[in-house]
């Protein structure tokens, strides 16, 4: 179990690897093993952590793309 310290510290590594897409970095933060689940999304399967990384790229790519074209604020 993870003290309150260690909790805040392990969040922030992640955030700061989400917010600078450093997909790397997860690989000391999520299991190999993870399992995406997601009911907005249910027919993206991922069952593990290169295929979460995929879907990130994945997402992100595009919503530059969106973003480009319009479609997306922010």
């Amino acid at each position: 179990m993870l003290t309150p310290g260690e909790t805040k510290d392990l969040m922030r590594r992640f955030e700061s690897a989400m917010n600078e897409r450093r997909l790397d970095d997860l690989d000391a933060l999520i299991a190999p093993d993870v399992v995406r689940h997601c009911e907005a999304t249910p027919a993206v399967v991922v069952t593990d952590l290169d295929e979460l990384k995929d879907f990130l790229r994945f997402t992100w790519d595009n919503m530059a793309i969106l973003r480009r074209l319009g479609h997306l604020q922010g």
